[in-house]
């Protein structure tokens, strides 16, 4: 099936982003709160307002990535799919075969799915925890591992261990909580999101399954009412899910040809026993009609609109309110996202995932940041090694973040470095020290995530297929 290359442009960008404001969070301070933040001499930065904002939108990169992740998935199962229905409706007698070809395409999906998520996380979550082990981490950690898990660097070896295992329990635990999820911290705080994946692309799976036999229109109206009524509750990661599995939907029904058709001119998986006036199976991705181009093809105008909307939401900062410049969503939010424990966190992240999903939408419709995103091999290769440069980037920081940084400070200021907005008061340093902590550390975070995705995401890849080639051996 084709493969989308913005996709990983995209991913890319996120990646970066991502891997960036992890390695300056807890010491560059102000460009993660808001421009209208208390006190205004301290916040008062170009950096804080868009479109420069997105460059430490860290949160807003969780949304995307799972609107990604939906959309990613099930785009060319849908369009397995779809060439399975319409070889069952030029079929002149009835046959299973191609819609059991596409349902073992859909259980091999989802059953390699867990396993190609699980096994590199396995393998990063042991590594990290023998490091700290043999005390070669030098970033303070939180109180969790350290303080109410009683562990530390070359003692108590079984601690390691049982915390080691309550630590993967919790990370592949699809059911948790994400509140749960983010207060989990610990040697890989970043893993906080692949419980969500999970529960999320097992969900994308199951609709996929569930309107297998529907009709183009009645399938994208029930998943866009349910994306919805999950935003509505304040589940914003199983809408995003959901709006990714949505906008994958509506691609596949423009390349089949629009939305205005019948049960005849899209017949569902059951065998279809009336003859065909043609003999000849279409293509993978045959041109859209001209009428359907109302239907699926937005004017520019409308599309650029939704692009700068969705770019702007991602930019909401991440203070636990909604601050000045977009108090003008406090009105549009649901009740219930005030009722729930964490209202400043679902807010935050539900105003993002709607324009995460804006954002995928928009480009998914124009061909000019397509290319963009798809002619540019820094992120192309960036997209390629993000899942691998999202596991990596935190161990090592962990390594040599700190060393570099106090290295280059005392280089300039002569002294230990202070840490936080005292650090500030010597800005050239600062920035110099800051600079050169990430052109020191960025292309070593790149190489090992490359490598990782080399060897060792590769080789789990196969161990995919080989457990699942045995599995289903008879």
């Amino acid at each position: 099936m084709e493969r989308a290359k913005w996709l990983d442009g995209l991913r890319g960008v996120a990646a970066a982003i991502v891997a960036f404001d992890h390695l300056v969070e807890g010491d560059v301070v102000h460009p993660f709160h808001s421009y209208w933040a208390y006190p205004p001499a301290k916040n008062h930065y170009w950096l804080q307002l868009p479109p420069f904002r997105i460059l430490f939108s860290v949160n807003a990169m969780a949304a995307l990535f799972f609107v990604l992740s939906g959309y990613a998935i099930a785009l060319n199962l849908l369009r397995a799919r779809n060439n399975s229905q319409r070889r069952h409706h030029h079929q002149r007698q009835p046959s299973t075969t191609e819609e059991q070809g596409f349902f073992a395409r859909l259980s091999t999906a989802a059953a390699r799915r867990v396993l190609r998520l699980f096994l590199p996380v396995l393998i990063v979550a042991v590594v990290s925890q023998f490091l700290y082990f043999v005390n070669l981490y030098r970033w303070q950690f939180d109180a969790a591992v350290t303080t109410e898990r009683g562990i530390a660097p070359w003692t108590a070896p079984w601690r390691h261990i049982c915390y080691l295992f309550s630590y993967l329990a919790d990370v592949i635990n699809p059911l948790s909580s994400l509140e749960k999820n983010l207060d989990t911290r610990g040697l890989n705080a970043q893993l906080w999101a692949i419980p969500a994946t999970l529960r999320g692309s097992g969900l994308v799976y199951l609709l996929i399954v569930a309107t297998a036999a529907w009709r183009p229109r009645p399938r994208l109206v029930v998943l866009a009412a349910l994306s919805v009524f999950f935003l509505a509750i304040g589940m914003w990661d199983i809408f995003t899910f959901i709006a990714g599995l949505g906008l994958a939907e509506f691609k596949v029904a423009e390349e089949a040809g629009g939305l205005d058709v019948d049960n005849e001119k899209s017949p569902s998986l059951l065998p279809s026993s009336s003859p065909s006036s043609s003999p000849s199976l279409p293509s993978s991705h045959p041109t859209p009609n001209i009428p359907s181009q109302k239907y699926v093809q937005p004017l520019r105008i409308i599309n650029l609109f939704f692009f700068v909307a969705g770019f702007y939401l991602l930019c909401l900062p991440d203070d636990h309110f909604i601050p000045g410049g977009y108090r003008f969503l406090i009105p549009l939010q649901p009740s219930s996202w005030s009722a729930t424990r964490e209202s400043g966190f679902v807010a935050q992240y539900s105003w993002k995932s709607i324009g995460a999903v804006l954002t995928v939408f928009s480009i998914s419709n124009s061909p000019a940041l397509q290319h963009i995103l798809s002619s540019s091999g820094v992120l192309q290769h960036l997209g390629k090694i993000s899942f691998s440069l999202y596991l990596v980037h935190q161990s090592v920081y962990q390594l040599l973040r700190e060393p570099i940084k106090r290295h280059i400070w005392k280089t300039l200021a002569d002294y230990q470095y202070p840490g936080g907005h005292l650090a500030e008061r010597l800005p050239f340093a600062w920035a110099v020290t800051w600079i050169g902590t990430f052109l020191l550390l960025g292309p070593i975070v790149v190489y090992i995530a490359d490598e990782f995705a080399r060897y060792v995401e590769t080789k789990c890849v196969t161990a995919t297929k080989e457990l699942e080639r045995w599995l289903s051996r008879k």
